[in-house]
C-alpha cells in the first residue's frame, strides 16, 4: 500500500473528507496535532471518502487522514499507548525508539518509520562524551631517547640568575624532536603513524579531537621571552592544543622529567605557563598554573630523580579552549633538568 495523507488545518467537527484510496477501512488512520505532538485519534466509522472520529477535533491545530495505518503505527510512539519507556523500566538494548517530526503540519514530508535502538542512542552518547589522551616526547630540548621506551635525555641548566629573578624555564616542542622521539615501540596492535600527532598516532584521542599538540606554534605574545615584571619566563615555541576540546572538559597534563639538584633544600615548582585567548588569538590572561612543589633536602645533591607531576586545568569557557600552554619549572636554587615526555588527558 502506498503512503499518502490529507491534512486539514484547524479542524472543526468530527466528520472529514479525504482523497486517499484504500482497500479496507482498517487501513485508514487519523492523527491529531495539538501544537506539540501527533497522536492517533479514535475512528467511529469510514464511509467512502469520509471518516468520522469518536469525538470532535475542535481545538486541534491539524489532523492528517492517512491510508496506511500500519506505517503510521510503526513510525510514531503514542502517549498513553503503553509504548513509551519510563525511567524505571527494564528494557533490552535492541528496543527501538521510533521518531516523528512533531512540528510537521505542512504535509511537506511524510511520516516514515525512522528509529534508533537504545543501544544505538547510548553509543552516540558515549561517543560524544568520550575522553582520551595522547603522549609525546617531542620536546625541543630532548635530543635523544625514545618516548615511552626509556628515560634518556639531555639536561638543561636552570641557573642561579634565573632562580634569583624568579624566572620560569619553559620547555617547548619541536616537529623535528617529535619525529625523532615518538617512535612506537610495540607491534600489536599495529601502531598508527605518530607523525605530527604523538606516540599513539591519535588512536586514543577524545571524541572530536584530532590533535593535542601544536609542535610548531609561534606567537610573539606567548612564545617570546618575558624578562621583566612579576611573571618572567624563557622563550619557547610550540604549545598544547586544546582547540578541538570544549567548555566543561578537564585537562590532566603529566610532565615527565629527570632532575639533578645542585644544592640541598631546593624547592622545585612545576606548572604550565597558561595563556587564555579569544577565538582570534588575542591574549586575555597569562599566568602559571602550578601543581604541588617538589622539595629536595639533604642527601639529594648530585642524584637523579625521575618526576611525573600532573597539572590539572578546567575549561570554564572558550577562552580556556583557545588557550596555549607549555610546561615550565622554577626553583630557588640552580638545578639540572631533562624534559622527557608529556601525557595529555581530557576527561569528560
Amino acid at each position: 500500500m502506498s503512503f499518502s495523507y490529507t491534512q486539514i488545518d484547524n479542524p472543526s467537527g468530527s466528520t472529514f473528507k479525504f482523497t486517499q484510496t484504500y482497500s479496507d477501512s482498517s487501513e485508514i488512520a487519523v492523527m491529531g496535532y495539538d501544537g506539540k505532538h501527533w497522536d492517533e485519534l479514535a475512528i467511529t466509522s469510514v464511509d467512502g471518502q469520509s471518516v468520522t472520529l469518536g469525538q470532535p477535533a475542535d481545538g486541534l491545530k491539524a489532523i492528517k487522514v492517512s491510508n496506511n495505518a500500519g506505517q503510521i503505527n510503526a513510525a510514531t510512539s503514542k502517549r498513553g499507548a503503553g509504548n513509551i519507556v519510563g525511567k524505571d523500566d527494564a528494557v533490552h538494548g535492541s528496543v527501538e525508539i521510533h521518531l516523528e517530526d512533531p512540528t510537521d503540519r505542512t504535509g511537506a514530508s511524510a511520516m516514515t518509520p525512522e528509529s534508533i535502538t537504545l543501544d544505538g542512542l547510548a553509543s552516540h552518547v558515549r561517543l560524544a562524551s568520550k575522553g582520551g589522551y595522547e603522549f609525546t616526547g617531542g620536546f625541543a630540548d630532548r635530543l635523544s631517547g625514545q618516548s615511552g621506551a626509556n628515560d634518556l635525555g639531555e639536561y638543561v641548566a636552570y641557573s642561579q640568575a634565573m632562580a634569583d629573578a624568579g624566572q620560569w624555564l619553559r620547555f617547548g616542542f619541536s616537529t623535528a624532536s617529535q619525529a625523532t622521539n615518538d617512535v612506537p615501540y610495540w607491534t600489536d596492535p599495529a601502531p598508527e603513524s605518530a607523525t605530527d600527532i604523538g606516540l599513539f598516532g591519535g588512536s586514543y584521542m577524545p571524541a572530536g579531537v584530532d590533535n593535542m599538540f601544536d609542535f610548531d606554534f609561534y606567537a610573539s605574545t606567548y612564545s617570546d621571552a618575558v624578562t621583566t615584571g612579576g611573571l618572567q619566563y624563557t622563550a619557547a615555541n610550540g604549545s598544547y592544543d586544546f582547540s578541538q576540546c570544549k567548555a566543561g572538559d578537564l585537562a590532566l597534563i603529566r610532565f615527565d622529567f629527570n632532575v639533578i639538584p645542585q644544592f640541598a633544600n631546593t624547592t622545585l615548582e612545576v606548572g604550565l605557563i597558561w595563556q587564555t585567548r579569544t577565538a582570534d588569538g588575542t591574549p586575555t590572561y597569562t599566568f602559571p598554573l602550578t601543581t604541588q612543589p617538589i622539595f629536595f633536602g639533604e642527601g639529594s645533591v648530585g642524584s637523579t630523580f625521575l618526576n611525573r607531576p600532573i597539572i590539572s586545568a578546567y575549561f570554564a569557557s572558550n577562552e580556556d579552549v583557545n588557550a596555549v600552554a607549555l610546561p615550565a619549572i622554577r626553583a630557588n636554587n640552580q638545578i639540572q633538568i631533562s624534559p622527557l615526555t608529556t601525557l595529555t588527558t581530557i576527561q569528560r
